[in-house]
């Protein structure tokens, strides 16, 4: 098998940028297209759920997919793709580095994938706590982004991390974690935090 490396960049106005990456194995035999065409389905599958708590100010810079091996090296780059995943509600953005929090286990103690989305509009908490609704739709996000994923191509999707402990990529074993108290979208150390 395969696996692939999926760069989410976006552009916070005057608050600066955040990144989100995800890390998946697929089947060698889908072509380029195909790849770019289910990973931005993927990528909205996940974030639909989300826009509506998004501010507007919040929106999508750029996307990048590429082949990795095992230990996260680039093999080549795939392209790029453009998924609707902006943000959609008016009024303030949530101060840096303020973001929604979830992780999502492996089969190993201490490797797991770990998401900050970020750009969450002020009026979806309060006393320091995001309001259900919103963890309601982090719930919907985190099961799109965790769960294998059907297509025309057999196997195309296995999320998971590519582990530095393991020194290989390892699935999501089918738990997740969210939570109600705000998390940091975290400077990215190399594989740390994918």
């Amino acid at each position: 098998m395969a696996f692939l490396r999926v760069n989410l960049r976006f552009s916070q106005q005057n608050l600066g940028s955040a990144v989100n990456v995800y890390h998946m194995e697929y089947n060698p035999t889908a072509t380029d297209s195909q790849i770019l065409s289910e990973t931005t389905d993927w990528m909205e599958d996940i974030y639909s759920p989300l826009r509506s708590f998004m501010d507007a100010g919040c929106q999508f810079a750029s996307g990048q997919v590429l082949e990795v091996n095992g230990l996260g090296e680039t093999i080549r780059v795939i392209g790029s793709i453009t998924p609707t995943v902006s943000g959609t509600v008016s009024g303030d953005q949530l101060a840096l580095p303020t973001a929604l929090s979830a992780f999502v286990r492996t089969g190993f103690p201490r490797v797991k994938g770990s998401k900050r989305f970020p750009g969450i509009g002020e009026s979806w908490q309060s006393d320091g706590l995001f309001f259900n609704t919103l963890i309601n739709a982090l719930v919907q996000a985190v099961l799109a982004w965790a769960g294998s994923r059907g297509s025309i191509l057999t196997l195309l999707w296995t999320p998971g991390v590519i582990s530095g402990q393991q020194g290989d990529f390892v699935p999501f074993e089918g738990t997740a974690v969210v939570t109600n108290i705000p998390g940091t979208q975290v400077t990215r150390k190399p594989l740390r935090g994918q």
